[in-house]
């Protein structure tokens, strides 16, 4: 078992009220967290990244212990080694692709300058096949290549785990096909486990070598 999530969080928006209780445990290499839009994926993932705390519960990767109410743990994006890549990808439009990459690795008040040529960056530009276009800024690239970028930027940093949200939900269906058949070859390659929520059953062909499925906060049968 490479993660382990138990965890209860309660949302209160315009009068509603939303109850997560996401209670998991992945044995595969390759997850895919399947439901419909507002079940509480998303969320799920945001608490394993860090990005929300949960009201109580733990979340356990590997051998370390990322968040436990119980204990007062609750470590910061930047502490946990996951790899996240948002559903709208989060590129900086401002950075050229290489720089969007090695932001990755160069975090703090300095940015990777255009010229800059870093070897992990590199690798990871040429397994996703974007090289070409390393030096185009954001809104120069096509929607699979920004996909590639933001990939690229979350698996230089050497994740123990790679958390997916949606990726494939803006491309068209030929593209969606190829990115799934690349992403797959580079992640059994590198042995990362994934994490790849989705309410899209090819997603589901393709990564679910474990699916769970979540419905109104819950995980169910």
């Amino acid at each position: 078992m490479w993660l382990e999530v138990d965890i209860e969080h309660r949302l209160t928006a315009a009068g509603q009220v939303f109850d997560l209780h996401a209670a998991l445990q992945f044995t595969q290499r390759k997850v895919v967290l399947f439901g419909p839009s507002g079940a509480g994926k998303s969320l799920t993932l945001k608490a394993i990244a860090g990005l929300l705390k949960p009201t109580r519960g733990h979340i356990r990767l590997l051998d370390r212990t990322l968040f436990s109410s119980e204990s007062g743990v609750h470590l910061p994006p930047q502490q946990r080694r996951i790899g996240y890549v948002f559903q709208d990808y989060a590129l900086f439009p401002h950075l050229t692709l290489r720089q969007n990459v090695a932001f990755g690795v160069t975090r703090g008040w300095r940015n990777a300058k255009r010229g800059d040529r870093l070897e992990g960056v590199e690798k990871w530009l040429q397994a996703l096949r974007i090289d070409h276009v390393a030096d185009a800024l954001p809104h120069q690239l096509s929607g699979g290549q920004r996909q590639r970028t933001a990939l690229a930027r979350a698996l230089v940093t050497e994740p123990q785990a790679l958390l997916l949200d949606e990726p494939f939900a803006a491309l068209d269906h030929h593209l969606r096909a190829h990115l799934r058949s690349t992403l797959d070859q580079v992640l059994d390659e590198a042995g990362i486990p994934l994490l790849l929520i989705t309410h899209d059953p090819e997603d589901v062909e393709v990564f679910g070598q474990q699916v769970v499925r979540m419905a109104d906060g819950h995980v169910v049968p």
